[in-house]
């Protein structure tokens, strides 16, 4: 019996450790960690949190670096929730901008690195300016059952293993990837633009794109994909 008891416990203290919470940032604007109030429950999430942000704006500054479960924006309609990174870093699992509704992050300085990263619902995350990026070491879904958008300029770097543009249909999703040093690489697997959705890949004014392994332009019935590279520079290297 007490073996049992002993049994049960444990499997209690391992489901509690492992228990996710919701952090949650209401209609405020703030810095993420200097405002800490401004989460529910006067704390910033932690590795173990669902971060969400429903409304207002939110900025990682220069010199912090914050952790999450997850990271949410758009979970409220009409929230338009904004999240800006200047500098330091944010690490998570999944990332969904625009989860039922739009949601924005701005990369203008620092860095955001994920396991997955989902754009749907009107949500558009823009990555700007030399040493700004976001890497997902999985999947970049970009308009996977409405629409997303994915903007890289001024030399901004985002990075995944395979990609959906205009994953479902219905999906409606667009990449711009614009100027010197702009870089989207999809390491390995298939790039799908225009999966069973709408799909747009627009690479200017010198920007960089690399995908390696199969790539689709209008990959399944109903799929519609449009890729235009056009100015000195520019690149699609498949």
């Amino acid at each position: 019996m007490r073996d049992k008891l002993s049994g049960m416990i444990a499997g209690f203290v391992l489901l509690s450790a492992t228990f996710t919470q919701a952090a949650n940032w209401g209609a405020a604007s703030g810095d993420w960690t200097a405002d800490n109030i401004n989460w529910t429950g006067g704390g910033e999430p932690g590795s173990g949190d669902i971060a969400n942000i429903f409304q207002g704006s939110v900025t990682i500054s220069t010199g912090n670096s914050e952790l999450a479960n997850e990271l949410r924006l758009g979970n409220t309609v009409g929230g338009n929730p904004i999240l800006n990174v200047t500098g330091g870093s944010l690490t998570h699992n999944a990332a969904n901008v625009g989860f039922s509704d739009a949601g924005t992050v701005n990369i203008t300085g620092g860095s955001i690195s994920s396991s997955s990263i989902l754009v749907n619902a009107g949500g558009v995350i823009t990555v700007s300016g030399a040493g700004s990026s976001w890497t997902s070491g999985s999947l970049l879904y970009v308009g996977n059952s409405t629409e997303g958008t994915l903007n890289i300029t001024g030399g901004g770097t985002v990075s995944n293993t395979f990609a959906h543009v205009g994953r479902l249909a219905g999906g409606s999703g667009s990449i711009t990837v614009s100027g010197s040093g702009s870089t989207w690489v999809n390491s390995s697997s298939s790039c799908q633009i225009g999966a069973t959705g709408t799909g747009d890949l627009s690479i200017t004014a010198g920007g960089s794109v690399s995908t390696i392994g199969t790539s689709f332009v209008g990959a399944n019935a109903g799929g519609v994909g449009t890729v235009t590279v056009s100015g000195a520079g520019s690149i699609w290297e498949n």
